[in-house]
């Protein structure tokens, strides 16, 4: 694959990444506002790993927090400028996303891609900056 289309399959990985943490988010917003019914349906569950009803909501939200920041960096990672250190984001983004299932498929292989020297070179390094081990920093 062109270096340019894996980059391009990236930004669209990014968006999928958006869509994904916003519905966790609103998932987690809506359990909390029923948390009385979730604790109900699976009480003994919940009882036997030490979980009260209030510490469900303090779970739920911050989880529901935290996937509405994941979203948020998403979009902003989605829009970056190709540097050197927006190419590390969006790796430590591939590799986030190959510790989910729903996003292992996609997520494995365009890491690999995205870590190969060609896409690489897309993202260079920002002006007035070291880089490498032969450089030297004066």
């Amino acid at each position: 694959m062109k270096p340019e289309t894996v980059v391009l399959v990236n930004r669209v990985y990014c968006y999928c990444r958006v869509v994904f943490w916003m519905l966790t988010g609103l998932g987690c917003f809506w359990a909390r506002g029923n948390t009385h019914t979730v604790y109900v349906n699976s009480q003994a569950m919940f009882e036997s790993l030490g979980y009260s009803e209030q510490m469900l909501v303090g779970l739920y939200s911050m989880v529901g927090i935290l996937a509405f920041i994941l979203a948020v960096l998403n979009v902003g990672l989605a829009n970056a400028p190709q540097t050197r250190k927006w190419w590390t984001a969006h790796v430590v983004n591939q590799i986030m996303g190959t510790l989910e299932c729903c996003c292992l498929p996609l997520g494995l292989p365009l890491a690999i891609m995205f870590m190969s020297p060609a896409v690489k070179a897309l993202f260079p390094v920002e002006p007035g900056r070291a880089s490498g081990p032969d450089s030297t920093q004066g």
